[in-house]
């Protein structure tokens, strides 16, 4: 699948939670933010930038790209993607209110950084689903450099590839390979729906264990 044809598709909004139980059992850590600060909901292919300070730079001798090209990755974006702006965990300032007033204009599915952001009110004003690590009013402007675009970025341990799936919601952000999106998507709503019984039963029985076993004998285990 493309990167072009998976931002056309459009990818049901399921739990982080529950995409992480899927990729548990094949043994992948997708964890790429948890706890992040941020409003919304959101799931679709990743639109990767690759972010780091002058100094950062300078020191490893980076060769960095013209800082337009951030400019041009957002203004030519699919309709449906996920800007994903890679700071390494470093204090900058990534996103304002111009960013995600053009990605909200280009129909992007949702921003995640683990960088800062600022315009927070303006932001939250768009509706535009966002996830990051802090904010701070501070441009920056000459602080930061823009190492790379469209290519594979790292969030801890976790590798995000241009296109790989990027799901976010309130309790952080999971990064789904784009191979395994189709199976991971079709299992995670299966052990979504499952809890969802569990939940309810277990509330009108009082009982987390009574719960757990009718929902096992009906709909099979949700873990």
């Amino acid at each position: 699948m493309t990167i072009e044809s998976s931002a056309a598709k459009s990818w049901p909004l399921v739990g982080t939670a529950s995409v992480v139980d899927v990729l548990e059992r094949r043994g992948i850590d997708g964890v790429m933010l948890a706890g992040a600060r941020g409003n919304g909901s959101f799931a679709g292919p990743a639109l990767t930038a690759d972010i780091t300070t002058a100094a950062q730079a300078q020191e490893t001798q980076d060769d960095p790209v013209d800082p337009a090209a951030l400019w041009r990755n957002l203004d030519t974006a699919a309709p449906g993607s996920v800007l994903v702006i890679c700071t390494h965990a470093q204090p900058l300032t990534v996103v304002g209110g111009v960013t995600a007033a053009t990605a909200l204009g280009r129909g992007l599915a949702g921003i995640v950084t683990d960088g800062r952001i600022r315009d927070s009110d303006e932001i939250r004003d768009y509706g535009l689903p966002i996830r990051y690590g802090s904010s701070d009013p501070r441009a920056m402007r000459n602080l930061i450099r823009v190492r790379a675009c469209g290519r594979p970025v790292r969030f801890g341990d976790v590798e995000v590839a241009p296109g790989d799936i990027i799901v976010g919601d309130g309790d952080g952000v999971v990064c789904v390979p784009r191979h395994l999106a189709d199976e991971v998507f079709k299992d995670a709503i299966t052990v979504e729906g499952q809890e969802r019984v569990w939940a309810a039963t277990s509330r009108v029985l009082g009982s987390i264990q009574a719960g757990y076993e009718i929902v096992t004998k009906v709909h099979g285990s949700p873990h």
